[in-house]
C-alpha cells in the first residue's frame, strides 16, 4: 500500500530517483506470475503526474479504480464506527457539525482523520464532544 503517492511528485527532487521508483512498481506488478499487488492513493488533482511517464501512465490507465466523494451517510458511518467500536460516546449534533464541515470539501478526508484523531485525544471519558471539535 503506498498511500499518498502524490509525494513521489512533491518530496522526491531528482528525476531520476523518481523514475527509478516508478520503474521498479511497474516492474514488480508487471513481471509475469507475479504475486504482488500494490495499492496507491493519489488526490485527484496530482492525477495527471504519473500519466507523464509513458510506462507507468500505461499502467495508471489499465488498472484505475476511481473513488468517489463519500456521501453523508457513509461520512457518518467512518466517524460513528471507530467511536462505537472503541466505545466511544458521541455528543448529540456532533456528527451533523463535522458533516457539514466536510461535506463537499475536496482534500477533506486527511483533514476529518486529523481531527478525529485529536477529538479522541481530547475526549472527556467516553464522551466527544462538540466544545473540543470546535476547538481543533
Amino acid at each position: 500500500m503506498i498511500d499518498q503517492f502524490e509525494e513521489v511528485f512533491t518530496q522526491i527532487e531528482v528525476e531520476s530517483e523518481r523514475q527509478q521508483f516508478l520503474d521498479l512498481v511497474q516492474a514488480a506488478v508487471s513481471m509475469e506470475d507475479s504475486p504482488i499487488v500494490i495499492i496507491v492513493t493519489l488526490r485527484a488533482d496530482f492525477y495527471d503526474r504519473p500519466l507523464l511517464y509513458q510506462n507507468f501512465g500505461e499502467l495508471i490507465r489499465k488498472r484505475t479504480e476511481l473513488v468517489l466523494p463519500l456521501s453523508d451517510d457513509e461520512l457518518a458511518e467512518s466517524i460513528t464506527g471507530p467511536a462505537y467500536r472503541v466505545g466511544a460516546v458521541l455528543e448529540e449534533g456532533l456528527i451533523e457539525n463535522i458533516l457539514q464541515d466536510v461535506r463537499e470539501q475536496p482534500g477533506a478526508l486527511p483533514l476529518l482523520q486529523y481531527a478525529l484523531t485529536e477529538l479522541f485525544e481530547r475526549r472527556d471519558g467516553a464522551l466527544l464532544t462538540k466544545a473540543a471539535y470546535q476547538d481543533i
